[in-house]
């Protein structure tokens, strides 16, 4: 039921024969329609006024086109020369179609490695050179790398002086940035810790080098390709591969109309012989399907790859089907298990309905209206094109049509029983400021004048 509702959402049935024979009760009626209410409404539209024009039983069908394609190909591979004798080496070019097909059961991918008989040689090692060993990147089989802390120099600055060699002035205890100290002027010893600023670097023990983490010391690391045995046995493969191909499609009527549209469905690649296909239901027209499509050869080959085998199966379901009206658009529907499938999408009808309602709410002015409607059409499809052009619209008319902020009013000034207008107040300010500059210069001229007489 699982796989059956994955197709039906995936693609829509054939409608062609929706007949209408049978009208359901009322109490079946009004459960189709709410199951289609309830589908709508999740998908952000409202669903009330819709009306249920007609209902049927009717079985509906998942069809099932099974592919078991064969792949090949050839590859050259090496493996480590474990000993003996190797060759002769008699073959260069194979192919991919000679080997047969190992015995299998079932229709599950699987795949094999059949080696070229005659094909093997064997070879020197290029990646080692024969050696066995390869040299290690991060060192390049020296096995040490220059220190980090010391940077190769085999020393680190001294933590007690700072680096500056001098150690603490006896008289004030300071210590200065050179041979003096700072605020006595005195000369300051030199510091018991180091020399010159520096002291050996602990990580490297004043080597400079520290030892490789990636190689631990060795310098060297076991040639992959060979296995350290210096030598390759190099020869040719095919690798056959099974790959499962499927195509489903949701049908209504088992006729010969969906025969002939089963290779366009499966992308074309559709080939069976009589002996490769199954039916898997009573009422499959084995005889007229087989007729209809188009056999392959036993050892027909295409490029690299070839239909092993392919059978055809069919799972019956019960289904409802549903005409209902939804905004003066007619709908055919179907209900199996808990899917809808419908042959439209209302919803989205519907949204494109309100972005259309917006655009013109907008054009005549009614903005909050307009908003409105545009915001109900993009919950169902937020890429709606005329709702986002009715939202534009009608911010830039709101924008257009709102007053322009009149200017706050002056403060004034208010004391008692009189007011100060801003002018007045202002002047004001500006003759006691200059009165202030006018003392200040007074009191330094009489400074200076008495600075003089004495």
């Amino acid at each position: 039921m699982l796989a059956l509702l994955v197709a039906l959402c995936a693609q829509a049935p054939d409608w062609s024969g929706f007949g209408l024979r049978e009208r359901l009760g009322d109490a079946e009626a009004a459960g189709a329609r709410a199951r289609i209410v309830a589908w709508i409404t999740r998908l952000g539209a409202p669903a009330e006024r819709l009306k249920v024009i007609e209902t049927e039983e009717r079985p509906v069908y998942r069809v099932v086109v099974e592919t078991l394609d064969e792949e090949r190909r050839v590859e050259r591979v090496s493996r480590p020369h474990e000993g003996g004798i190797v060759g002769p080496h008699a073959v260069t070019e194979a192919d991919p179609w000679a080997p047969p097909l190992p015995a299998f059961d079932g229709w599950e991918e699987r795949s094999w490695l059949v080696p070229v008989a005659g094909s093997e040689r064997l070879l020197t090692c290029k990646p080692c050179a024969g050696k066995g060993m390869t040299d290690c990147r991060n060192c390049g089989g020296d096995g040490s790398v220059s220190c980090t802390p010391c940077l190769g120099s085999g020393r680190v600055g001294c933590g007690a002086c700072a680096g500056s060699g001098y150690g603490p002035c006896e008289r004030c205890g300071r210590r200065g940035k050179g041979a003096k100290c700072t605020l006595c002027r005195r000369a300051r010893p030199s510091c018991a810790t180091c020399r010159n600023g520096t002291v050996l670097c602990v990580a490297c023990n004043g080597h400079g080098v520290e030892s490789c983490a990636a190689c631990k010391d060795k310098g060297r690391f076991p040639c992959g390709g060979c296995g350290t045995k210096g030598r390759v046995v190099e020869g040719l493969r095919v690798v056959i591969a099974l790959k499962l191909r499927r195509a489903e499609q949701v049908v209504t009527a088992l006729d010969a109309k969906w025969i002939d549209r089963v290779p366009a469905w499966t992308g074309g690649w559709l080939r069976a012989t009589a002996e490769e296909l199954e039916a898997a239901a009573a009422r499959v027209p084995d005889a007229e399907l087989r007729a209809r499509l188009p056999a392959v050869a036993e050892r027909e080959r295409t490029g690299k790859e070839r239909v092993r085998a392919q059978r055809v199966s069919v799972l019956r379901t019960p289904a409802t089907f549903v005409r209902f009206e939804m905004e003066a658009t007619t709908y055919d529907a179907v209900l199996a298990g808990d899917a809808v499938v419908c042959d439209g999408s209302p919803a989205e009808d519907w949204a494109a309905s309100r972005g259309r309602t917006a655009v013109r709410l907008a054009a005549e002015g009614r903005a909050e209206e307009a908003r409105k409607a545009a915001r109900e059409a993009m919950r169902v499809d937020p890429r709606n094109a005329d709702a986002k052009r009715a939202l534009e619209e009608a911010d830039r008319g709101a924008g257009a049509e709102a007053p322009s902020p009149s200017p706050a009013p002056r403060p004034r000034s208010t004391g008692g029983d009189f007011e100060v207008s801003n002018a007045t107040f202002s002047l004001i300010i500006v003759v006691g400021l200059l009165a202030m500059v006018l003392v200040v210069v007074m009191a330094i001229w009489l400074g200076g004048a008495k600075g003089t007489g004495a």
